[in-house]
C-alpha cells in the first residue's frame, strides 16, 4: 500500500489561528493531496488508489467525504472510478513528467545541432553529479 498519510492539524486551526476544519476543507485537502501524488508520479497510470473505506477510516471522516474528493478527481480525468473495483489513476491524465520530457527532448535536439552525442552525455552526467 502506498504512503498517503496526510498531516492533520490537531489544534483545529489553519496554522494562523483561524478555525478551518469544515467539511469543505476536509474533502478539498483529500482531493488536493491525491491530485499532487498523481501528478508527481507517486501513483502510476492504472494503479489503484486506497479504497474510500480505507481513507475514511484512516482519516476519521465519513466515506462520503472521501467519495466526493474522488469524484472531483474523476471529473478532472485524473482517476477512473470503477464500481465495486475501486479508483484507478487514469491513462488520460497529464502528469508533470510528460511536459518535462517534451521540453528535454526539444533541448536535446537543439544540443545535437552543436555537440556530439558523447559530449551531451558527459554534460548531463556532470549536471546530475551536481556540477555546472
Amino acid at each position: 500500500m502506498k504512503f498517503y498519510t496526510m498531516i492533520n492539524n490537531t489544534d483545529n486551526t489553519d496554522g494562523r489561528g483561524f478555525m478551518s476544519l469544515s467539511k469543505i476543507d476536509v474533502f478539498m485537502r483529500i482531493k488536493q493531496h491525491f491530485e499532487y501524488l498523481i501528478k508527481h508520479g507517486a501513483y502510476q497510470q492504472g494503479e489503484a488508489l486506497p479504497s474510500v473505506r480505507q481513507v475514511s477510516f484512516d482519516m476519521g471522516v465519513n466515506p462520503n467525504t472521501v467519495l466526493k474528493a474522488y469524484k472531483m478527481l474523476e471529473d478532472q480525468k485524473l482517476i477512473d472510478i470503477i464500481p465495486k473495483k475501486g479508483a484507478f489513476v487514469s491513462h488520460a491524465h497529464d502528469s508533470v513528467k510528460d511536459p518535462l520530457k517534451k521540453e528535454l527532448s526539444s533541448l536535446i535536439s537543439l544540443l545535437k545541432d552543436h555537440y556530439r552525442d558523447d559530449e551531451i552525455i558527459e554534460f548531463v552526467k556532470d549536471i546530475l553529479k551536481g556540477g555546472k
